[in-house]
Formats: C-alpha cells, sequence, structure tokens
C-alpha cells in the first residue's frame, strides 16, 4: 500500500497527519525520475490539496513553497518545469499565496524564459510555463486609480460626424 492508496482509502488519515505527509512528500518535488514527479504532482492536485482546501494555508504553503523554489534552480530543465507546474497549482488553489512570493517567482519565470529560451522548443513545455507566468500575473494588484477604473465603458467618441453632407450644406 503506497501513499496514495492510504489517501484515496482512509482520507481521515490526511487530516490528521497532513503536515507529516506533505514534508514527506514535497522532497520528492526535484526527484530526478520523472514519474516520481509526475505523480506526485498528479497526488498534490486530486487528493491532498483538495483534502486540506480548509486547513492553515499558511502553514501548508510555506512547508511547500521552499522545495518549489529549490526546484526553480535545479540545473535539469525538466526539474525547474516541474517546478513551474506545481507553483501554478499551489496559485490554483491558494491564489493570495501569490502575492506572499511574487518578486521570487516573476524572477523565476524571468530567468527560465531568458536564460533558456532553447529548451523550450517543445510547444507543450512553452504553453504549461507560459499559462503559468498568466495566472500570475493575473493576480497582479492593477495600478489604476479608482477614478479611472470604470471611465472606459463611459466613454463617448466626440469627433463623429456623419459621412453624407446635411441638407444645410450651403448648395
Amino acid at each position: 500500500m503506497g501513499i496514495k492508496d492510504l489517501v484515496i482509502n482512509h482520507p481521515e488519515e490526511l487530516k490528521l497527519h497532513r503536515y507529516a505527509v506533505i514534508e514527506k512528500l514535497r522532497e520528492r518535488i526535484s526527484d530526478d525520475d520523472k514519474v516520481v514527479r509526475e505523480a506526485l504532482y498528479q497526488l498534490f492536485k486530486s487528493e491532498i490539496f483538495p483534502g486540506c482546501a480548509e486547513d492553515n494555508q499558511g502553514l501548508f504553503i510555506s512547508l511547500l513553497m521552499t522545495y518549489i523554489f529549490n526546484a526553480m534552480t535545479n540545473l535539469a530543465i525538466e526539474i525547474r518545469l516541474m517546478a513551474f507546474k506545481f507553483f501554478d497549482l499551489v496559485v490554483q488553489y491558494y491564489p493570495p499565496c501569490f502575492s506572499l512570493y511574487a518578486e521570487k517567482i516573476l524572477q523565476s519565470y524571468e530567468e527560465i524564459l531568458r536564460k533558456n529560451q532553447f529548451y523550450l522548443e517543445d510547444k507543450g513545455k512553452l504553453k504549461t510555463t507560459l499559462s503559468g507566468l498568466v495566472r500570475c500575473l493575473s493576480l497582479l494588484p492593477s495600478k489604476k486609480p479608482e477614478s479611472e477604473k470604470n471611465i472606459s465603458g463611459d466613454r463617448i467618441i466626440h469627433a463623429f460626424e456623419p459621412d453624407a453632407p446635411t441638407a444645410n450644406a450651403g448648395m
């Protein structure tokens, strides 16, 4: 019986021991084996995040972020890309966490897109990386002042004149 079986068949155990489970599993985010990383991602996506949604999110996220950041700097590009996928999953379940790590995350995205462009020739990898970046950017606060936010819907074109001459055109 593996951890996935335990979590699926005994969800109350995840509730009771969630932090210990996460502490052990997070180490595998940088695993050399792609199958292990992908299985871990699917476990977090399907069981752990949904099972811990109402728990203390701050502690839950902080347990993961150190390992995600570590994976984002790994020499192996596949591990780095999986780290972005994990972070995207974190943001999907806990959007407010982005603001805590925004600067570091955006620097990591910049680095992966600038310095490792040749690794992203695979459109699937590029799409995954960019979708996570788009999600992060959509969480950034708007810098428009309150007075400008509602103007766009109320704008009127003042310079509009019909092309047809009017009846009183001087002829």
